[in-house]
Formats: structure tokens, sequence, C-alpha cells
């Protein structure tokens, strides 16, 4: 699954957490554009939700696999 997946799966289970980023983004940045990268410290709320979101399933595995089962000899 991908991140935009799991963040559309997270609105469909938890509607009130969906309302609350709406809330937020509409008393930040209102309906006359979409938010950008200058609103990120003005929205805390979809600054959390987004690193929740890479927490439940992160993108990129955490250590890498086997690096430490092995040695090779160099040279």
């Amino acid at each position: 699954m991908t991140a935009l997946t799991n963040f559309i799966l997270a609105m469909g289970l938890y509607p009130e957490v969906q309302h609350k980023a709406k809330v937020e983004i509409d008393a930040i940045v209102g309906n006359e554009r979409i938010p950008d990268f200058e609103d990120r410290h003005k929205l805390p709320y979809i600054d959390a939700l987004c690193a929740e979101v890479l927490r439940w399933r992160p993108i990129l595995p955490l250590s890498m696999w086997g690096s430490g089962r092995t040695s090779r000899a160099l040279g």
C-alpha cells in the first residue's frame, strides 16, 4: 500500500479527523487556493496527520535487510 492509499483509508475510517483537517485548512488557506510549503508551519494538524500516515506504513524500510548477516572480504 502506498502512503496515498493509507491516507484515503484513514480518512474513510476516521471522518472526524478529516473534518478537523478541513477546518484547519479552511481557517489558514481559505477556498481561494490550495496549501503550499509556505503554509506548512501554520498547519500543525495537517503536518501531524501526514507524519501519522507515514508512521503506519513507512515508504522505505527502516533498516537494510541482511546488512549485518554476512561479512565480505575486500580487495
